[in-house]
């Protein structure tokens, strides 16, 4: 014991210092560790393992600071069908008088259809350009004129996201403002639903289906994907709460889906140092395999270890294992 004592003397003041550091941190991390929450299991998810990138992203001092969000005492996964989404471009080929003129290509003197092979969307944009000055936007009408062509063209139980509605004034290109009394045009987003909350496809940002109505509730633009959706009731769990969501995240169960810096320069999303959510929103989302599983979408902002902040965009599993 003397000797060792006598060896730990003669060491350089340095070395001593060096020492008590790495024993601080040592007990630091072993007290941070102690105190963290343990992850609360959830089932396994292919739209958690890696962003929208392709990455595989680090988690570190995620936080919720918005308001609460109270889950439903019951969750459920499910199975997703797909139907053929040909009956929709069937009905609007009649409706609107299209014409197939070359491979994923339809056309009428007012509208033309195209299908994106890579996105799997299809997109109907009207082809006249209405020079006079459009009335401004009345939004229970034009909302009400959305859900009417959705009905009349997918007969499905597509319901609209109105919490999302947007704005726009223009002519051949649309900007986008902040208010009903500004915009010209209203675009609105339709979702299936599950247990009263909305169904998205793998990782997108975007509803399936969305459409772009004028101030004389004319369609402009109709989107939607390639495929049509029925569900079937696997099995019922408990939820998380948004509290063991945030954990989770800190565990790094969960991936980013969007994220964008004000500049829109490239964004390196494989270390999260820090993460501030502000809003969360319960959603069900579709996997490749057609499993449907709840998640948690989150609101925020994050900075990677680069020292970039950005606005993000994160999902993590709502359902316990």
């Amino acid at each position: 014991m003397r000797s060792i004592i006598s060896l730990y003397k003669k060491l350089p003041t340095w070395f001593k210092w060096l020492g008590l550091v790495v024993v601080a941190s040592l007990v630091g991390s072993l007290v941070l560790k102690k105190l963290t929450p343990p992850a609360t299991p959830t089932p396994n998810s292919p739209l958690t393992q890696r962003n929208y990138l392709g990455e595989k992203t680090q988690f570190n001092h995620v936080a919720y600071r918005g308001p609460d969000l109270t889950p439903p005492p019951k969750l459920a996964i499910y199975k997703a069908e797909n139907l053929s989404v040909y009956q929709v471009i069937s009905r609007l080929t009649q409706d609107l008088g299209l014409k197939k003129t070359k491979d994923n290509f339809w056309e009428s003197p007012d509208y033309s259809l195209t299908y994106n092979q890579m996105e799997r969307l299809f997109s109907l944009v009207s082809s006249r350009f209405e020079p006079e000055r459009l009335p401004p936007i009345n939004q229970t009408q034009a909302i009400n004129q959305a859900q009417k062509l959705i009905n009349q063209w997918f007969n499905t139980s597509l319901k609209p996201l109105l919490t999302q509605v947007e704005f726009f004034k223009g002519g051949l290109e649309l900007t986008k403002v902040n208010s009903v009394g500004q915009a010209t045009y209203l675009k609105l987003g339709f979702s299936y639903q599950l247990d009263n909350l909305p169904v998205f496809l793998g990782q997108d940002n975007y509803p399936p289906v969305s459409l772009i109505v004028d101030g004389k509730n004319k369609l402009k633009k109709l989107e939607f994907k390639d495929k049509l959706l029925r569900f079937a009731l696997v099995k019922e769990g408990s939820p998380l709460s948004v509290s063991q969501a945030v954990n989770n995240l800190n565990h790094n169960n969960g991936t980013v889906i969007f994220a964008q810096t004000n500049t829109f320069e490239p964004i390196s999303l494989k270390t999260i140092t820090k993460a501030d959510l502000k809003k969360v929103r319960l959603e069900y989302r579709v996997d490749g395999s057609g499993l449907v599983m709840p998640y948690y979408h989150f609101w925020g902002v994050a900075t990677n270890d680069k020292g970039q902040s950005f606005k993000v965009e994160v999902i993590t599993p709502a359902i316990k294992k």
